[in-house]
């Protein structure tokens, strides 16, 4: 019904409330999804900081296929960044990194159908 129109830009607050209460999870989801593998370079890492304003990414296992095995948090990945650092293991952009330790591999997730009103609720709660 809302056609190709674009709602959605940016964040939420409260005052979008009522708006909300149309959408579900589905309308606000991007498309295109960054994700990032167990193992990523270093250069990798900081590109996607420096380039995306997500604040959570999709963690995928590494041997080639898809499968989601977490999410880590912009937060950790700059812990993981200044670990790394920490330890001296050389200036290597090219060194990976293992982000699994990193990761809540069981994160809060919702379904596609689920009211906008709730996902936004919920997610504010748990302070995402």
């Amino acid at each position: 019904p809302l056609g190709s129109m674009t709602l959605l830009h940016g964040g939420f607050d409260e005052g979008d409330v009522p708006l909300l209460r149309l959408l579900t999870a589905h309308d606000a989801s991007s498309v295109e999804v960054q994700t990032l593998k167990c193992e990523e370079s270093l250069a990798h890492i900081m590109s996607t900081l420096v380039q995306t304003r997500f604040s959570g990414f999709p963690l995928v296992s590494t041997g080639g296929g898809e499968e989601v095995v977490g999410l880590v948090l912009r937060e950790r990945l700059l812990d993981a960044l200044k670990d790394h650092e920490r330890v001296g293991t050389g200036e290597s952009r090219t060194q990976s990194i293992n982000l699994l330790p990193y990761a809540d591999q069981t994160p809060e997730v919702k379904h596609w159908n689920t009211p906008l009103e709730r996902t936004f609720r919920h997610f504010q709660a748990a302070g995402l």
